[in-house]
């Protein structure tokens, strides 16, 4: 029968080549794993971001609330070449204020689209409503916008991403939405775009 002290330095032994065991197996697995499963399967890439592009923009834009056709934001757009079997993740991001005048009433309501040629968009509408009109209260009202936009799998080519807004409700033309007008509005919209393999 094993006295006390040397079962437990049986133990202690047998957790040590417990330990050694699991990391010889970890330093034979992990470098086998790294370069021969490429070799024996060529078409298995990673998943990850292949390229990132930013562009801001900060000209002065505003749309007034009586033009009902999708104009561009002034140059609002971007180009990308993609690799191919990839997508892209797409950010828009527009700081604004409606810009109001003391006699609305009703609503002023834009639509905005972030748009990647020949493949689809996303779409979002900022709104204001008056039910009264406040004669001398000239209000300017923020309308952030944030738009995201994941397409499906892309071929290989060259992709344009553009912005594009209009009014959606019958107006008058005296209110408007500002996404840059310095000095008082004196910040930027910007696209973000991200390529990745699928």
């Amino acid at each position: 029968m094993l006295k006390t002290s040397e079962k437990k330095r049986c133990e202690i032994m047998a957790v040590k080549e417990i330990i050694a065991s699991v990391a010889i197996s970890i330093l034979i697995l992990a470098p086998t794993t790294y370069f021969v499963l490429p070799l024996l399967y060529p078409d298995m890439k990673d998943g990850g971001t292949v390229q990132f592009a930013y562009e801001e923009f900060d000209d002065r834009a505003f749309i007034l609330d009586d033009v009902d056709t999708f104009e561009l934001i002034n140059q609002t757009t971007l180009s990308i070449t993609t690799s191919g079997k990839s997508f892209l993740s797409l950010l828009y991001v527009m700081p604004a204020v409606f810009s109001i005048v003391d006699t609305m009433t009703g609503a002023i309501q834009i639509e905005i689209a972030l748009t990647v040629s020949g493949i689809g968009n996303r779409t979002t509408k900022v709104a204001y409503y008056r039910q009264l009109a406040t004669p001398g209260s000239y209000s300017e009202i923020p309308a952030d916008v944030t738009i995201t936009y994941v397409t499906g799998e892309l071929s290989a080519g060259t992709y344009t991403i553009s912005v594009y807004w209009k009014s959606i409700w019958p107006s008058s033309g005296a209110n408007s939405l500002i996404t840059n007008n310095p000095p008082n509005f004196d910040y930027a919209r910007s696209i973000t775009v991200e390529e990745i393999r699928t």
